[in-house]
């Protein structure tokens, strides 16, 4: 609901901006606002995907970035370690974000698309491949 009085909030359901018609996505407050709620749920994914690629392969992110991108719902850099999300990713379920954090951090392992990088991403999430069907 836009036009609503206060600070973004939830109310059950529904989602109460105190911006007016019409929104853009690029809106800055609504940028902060998708960014604080994608970082708990992405910050939890990495808890549990990190120690996986970092016992099996030796590496680990150096710093998660949240963006409001257009085309992409992640990035890679494997020579930094530096792995961006896309806030448009808050509205999808935790196991979405977890999915895409996988495959990002597979990247660290082979840059491309190769056999060893699906071999990572499998490694890292059982069932990546099922699970990226949440994204389509």
């Amino acid at each position: 609901v836009l036009g609503a009085e206060g600070a973004p909030r939830r109310d059950g359901d529904r989602l109460l901006l105190p911006w007016p018609e019409p929104l853009p996505y690029t809106h800055p407050g609504l940028t902060r606002w998708l960014k604080g709620e994608l970082r708990p749920v992405a910050e939890a994914a990495l808890k549990s995907l990190v120690p996986v690629l970092e016992a099996r392969y030796h590496h680990s992110p150096t710093e998660l970035v949240l963006r409001n991108t257009r085309s992409r719902y992640g990035s890679c850099r494997p020579a930094t370690g530096v792995i961006t999300l896309s806030s448009r990713l808050v509205h999808f379920p935790p196991e979405a974000v977890e999915t895409v954090l996988a495959h990002e951090l597979a990247h660290l392992v082979a840059a491309d698309h190769s056999a060893a990088f699906y071999v990572a991403a499998k490694e890292l999430l059982p069932g990546y491949r099922e699970r990226a069907r949440l994204l389509k």
